[in-house]
């Protein structure tokens, strides 16, 4: 038997080093892969649900359902009476998956520390109808601008604010 040089004895170590490092590293690129896949390592699945509007606007409550409805109510504490000419969801997904959608003017003026009546926005599902366009418990990350003329002044404003909700059951409101 031939002896080894000294050589290619610490090649050989060297060798079963990186060997055993690189599958050490092959794991653990394999398990953040499925931690990726799952969604445990999607940031937005850790935000909390929020809807947040400029100064003077605050959001009371929010929803949207797997058919593509979004409900809110909010409360005027501008100090003068508004009446609301627009309200415009904007998804800011990457799926773009309820797109644009609008809501027409309120007929009566929402006073000073009052809430807004119900506010219904049909047809928030991006064109794709019914339970396929919004999954239930799929986060959603929107825009919501609202513009609104005030009484006193007749000035024409603009709020824009952040929603993040989760997409519920469809449900009955008054």
């Amino acid at each position: 038997m031939a002896k080894r040089s000294k050589q290619a004895r610490s090649g050989q170590a060297a060798m079963e080093f990186l060997m055993t490092y690189g599958w050490a590293l092959l794991v653990v690129l394999v398990v953040i892969g499925a931690l990726a896949y799952f969604g445990v390592l999607n940031p937005q699945s850790f935000l909390p649900k929020r809807c947040i509007l400029g100064s003077g606007l605050s959001c009371v409550d929010s929803r949207l359902d797997t058919g593509g409805q979004f409900n809110m109510k909010f409360t005027n504490s501008l100090g003068n009476p508004i009446r609301v000419t627009n309200i415009i969801l904007n998804d800011e997904t990457l799926q773009n998956i309820i797109g644009t959608c609008a809501y027409g003017p309120i007929a009566t003026p929402i006073l000073p520390g009052e809430n807004s009546p119900l506010i219904t926005i049909e047809g928030c599902n991006n064109g794709v109808g019914g339970v396929e366009g919004l999954a239930l418990g799929q986060r959603i990350k929107a825009k919501i601008s609202i513009e609104y003329t005030d009484s006193a002044t007749q000035f024409p404003h603009t709020q824009t604010g952040e929603l993040i909700v989760d997409v519920e059951e469809p449900a009955t409101l008054t």
